[in-house]
C-alpha cells in the first residue's frame, strides 16, 4: 500500500492507447451513444456556496460540475472543440476516485493490477480514437502546497474545481491530456476519503 504525503495536490496523468485499446470490440454506430450513456451536465439542484461539507453528495456534484465547466473553458480558449459530460464517464472515474480514496493509494493502476483499460472494459465502455485519464489528490479548507510550491486554501466547491484544473494545466502531462484534440467525451469523479483528502478522476473517450 502506498502512503500519502502531506497536503499537497498531486497529479497524476495517463494516455492509454495500444495495448490498453487494442483488441476492443468497436460498436457500431447506431449503439455507440446508448453504449457510452451520453447526457448533458445540468447544473445541481441547489446553491454551491450553502454546500461545503465535502461529506454532502451535493458538495461532489458541485466540483464535477465546475471541474467540467473550467476543462471546457480551457480547451475553448485554446481553439479546442468542449468535450461533452458522458454519465458513463462519471462513473468509472468516481469508482477509481472512491477506491483511491479507500484503500488509500494513488496511482492509474490499481494494487489488484487493474488498469484504466481494465476499468473501461468492465463498465462495458469502449473508446475509437483512444482514451485517457489524469488524476489528482489534495485537501479542503486546509492550506495545501501545490506541486510548484504555492500555497492555497480552497474553501468552495468552486475554488476546489479551479484548482484542480489549474494544476492539470500547469503540468505538461495532464495539459497535453486535457487538450488533446482526440477526446469527444469526458466524465469527473471526486470522492472524499476519510483521510480528509479529496481525490478527482478524468476520463477522457
Amino acid at each position: 500500500m502506498r502512503s500519502l504525503v502531506p497536503p499537497i495536490l498531486v497529479l497524476a496523468a495517463m494516455l492509454f492507447v495500444g495495448a490498453y485499446i487494442v483488441g476492443y470490440p468497436v460498436p457500431g454506430a447506431e449503439t455507440l451513444d446508448s453504449l457510452q450513456g451520453a447526457e448533458v451536465i445540468e447544473v445541481p439542484d441547489d446553491r454551491p456556496e450553502a454546500v461545503t461539507d465535502p461529506n454532502d453528495p451535493r458538495f461532489r456534484r458541485w466540483v464535477e460540475f465546475y471541474i467540467h465547466i473550467y476543462v471546457n473553458e480551457e480547451r475553448t480558449d485554446h481553439g479546442l472543440q468542449p468535450v461533452e459530460f458522458d454519465a458513463a464517464l462519471r462513473d468509472i472515474a468516481r469508482n477509481h476516485s472512491a477506491e483511491m480514496g479507500r484503500e488509500q493509494y494513488f496511482q492509474h493502476v490499481s494494487p489488484s493490477g487493474e488498469t484504466p483499460g481494465d476499468r473501461y472494459r468492465t463498465a462495458d465502455y469502449y473508446c475509437i480514437r483512444g482514451a485517457g485519464e489524469n488524476i489528482a489528490y489534495t485537501s479542503f479548507d486546509r492550506r495545501v502546497k501545490t506541486e510548484n510550491g504555492t500555497v492555497v486554501h480552497y474553501r468552495t466547491a468552486d475554488e476546489l474545481a479551479r484548482g484542480i484544473v489549474s494544476q492539470w494545466m500547469n503540468s505538461p502531462s495532464h495539459r497535453e491530456n486535457l487538450l488533446s484534440e482526440n477526446w469527444e467525451r469526458e466524465g469527473i469523479g471526486v470522492y472524499y476519503a476519510e483521510s480528509e483528502r479529496i481525490f478527482a478522476t478524468q476520463n477522457f473517450c
